[in-house]
Formats: structure tokens, C-alpha cells, sequence
């Protein structure tokens, strides 16, 4: 019995806690979300080296911010093949704002002229990142 006030003491100092207070962890950063949209086009075709740079259209349609907004395309022949590789494009340091538009360029991209293309598609990646 004489081991219950120990006890009973031990218990009522576990529940005092401590005078250490806790910070509270910062909110979710809100997620931007890059949906492809507009018009593509062929520009700046180069005759010597035989290629096209081309340009594609998106929107940012997330209640967040992108940062570090990349991609690539990727063009498909009538069976759905896909025609060459994969040509990257970046937007640098841009960061893209909610309903935000942007337009993204790959370098030379070089498709073969006995190739048809029937259809492409951009598979853009970023990080939601703060709108300041």
C-alpha cells in the first residue's frame, strides 16, 4: 500500500505536461494543377538543319503557384507510334500562377518528312511552390 501515493503522484505529474509550448506546423502549400490547352504550332523552322521549334499553350487551373515547370512532348503517327524522341522544354524561373496561361517552345525538333504526324502530346511536371 505504501507504493499507491508514489503512484499516484507519478500519474498527476504525467498529466501536468510541459511549459514548452509547441509550434504549430505551417499550412499545405495549395497545388497548382497544368492542364495543356490552345493551339500548338511549327515556328522558326531552320531549312539547313532540317527542324522546327515547337510551341504549345497551358493554363495553370490549381488554386497554387508552379515553380520549376517543365516538360516534354511527344508526337504520334496514324497508330499511335510514336514518332522520334521526346523534346523537352522548360520555363526557367518562371512560376505560374493560378489561372495563369503560358507558352512553352521546345528546341529543334526534328521529324522525319516521310512521317506523319496525327497527334502530340505535352506531359508537363512541376512544384507547387508559394505565390509571393
Amino acid at each position: 500500500m505504501r507504493y499507491v501515493p508514489a503512484i499516484l503522484v507519478a500519474l498527476a505529474c504525467a498529466a501536468c505536461g510541459s511549459d514548452t509550448p509547441t509550434t504549430p506546423s505551417p499550412p499545405a502549400i495549395p497545388a497548382a494543377n497544368l492542364q495543356m490547352s490552345g493551339q500548338a504550332v511549327w515556328r522558326s523552322c531552320n531549312t539547313i538543319l532540317g527542324g522546327c521549334i515547337f510551341q504549345g499553350e497551358g493554363r495553370n487551373v490549381g488554386q497554387g503557384c508552379a515553380g520549376t515547370v517543365r516538360g516534354v512532348v511527344r508526337f504520334y503517327g496514324p497508330q499511335q507510334q510514336q514518332i522520334g524522341t521526346a523534346y523537352a522544354w522548360s520555363l526557367g524561373a518562371k512560376v505560374v500562377r493560378p489561372n495563369e496561361a503560358f507558352v512553352y517552345d521546345t528546341g529543334l525538333s526534328y521529324v522525319p518528312q516521310d512521317q506523319t504526324i496525327s497527334t502530340y502530346q505535352s506531359e508537363p511536371t512541376w512544384t507547387n511552390v508559394l505565390c509571393s
